[in-house]
């Protein structure tokens, strides 16, 4: 557990309605679990879900934490105050040189690893592109075990919180 001070105690008018998505940029879970506890990040999540799959654990759900930023959902403003955070372990943007692929920290990333994704407007959804057709947009896949521990805790906390599973989104839409 990582107690990140970056939270308040939720309201009891602050009825849980969802929860937002997000990948950390960082150069681990640990690293970002870490960060969430430096004053200066005046940032967190409830959880940290790592390559293996694994869970640190920075703010309870009873409190809000500090993950969506300047946010709105569903027309209300202030996620933080009405949604949990996972945060999946991803170093973020990846570059290509020379047919490798480099993490913005200087990893090599191996070429079966990296995904880059396209919207499709048609479904709503990001789908693997072809990489050989672009430059920039690379990412780190996610590992199997993340996507499993990510579904078992929105299970989990759509069951336990009576949350609809359709109000689990990404960053990107909040």
């Amino acid at each position: 557990d990582c107690a990140s001070p970056h939270c308040r105690k939720r309201l009891d008018k602050e009825a849980l309605v969802g929860i937002v998505i997000h990948f950390t940029a960082g150069a681990s879970a640990e690293s970002s679990a870490s960060w969430f506890k430096n004053p200066n990040s005046k940032a967190s999540a409830h959880v940290v879900v790592d390559l293996d799959g694994s869970v640190i654990r920075c703010v309870k759900p009873s409190y809000s934490a500090y993950h969506a930023g300047s946010s709105v959902f569903i027309n209300r403003t202030r996620c933080n105050d009405f949604m949990l955070g996972i945060e999946i372990a991803n170093p973020g943007p990846i570059t290509r040189k020379d047919n490798k692929y480099f993490t913005s920290f200087g990893k090599e990333v191996d070429a079966d690893r990296v995904v880059r994704p396209v919207f499709n407007v048609n479904t709503g959804l990001y789908e693997n592109g072809d990489l050989s057709q672009f430059e920039d947009g690379f990412y780190h896949a996610y590992t199997d075990e993340q996507f499993e521990t990510v579904r078992k805790i929105c299970q989990d906390w759509c069951n336990m919180f009576g949350l609809d599973p359709l109000s689990i989104t990404g960053h990107e839409h909040v």
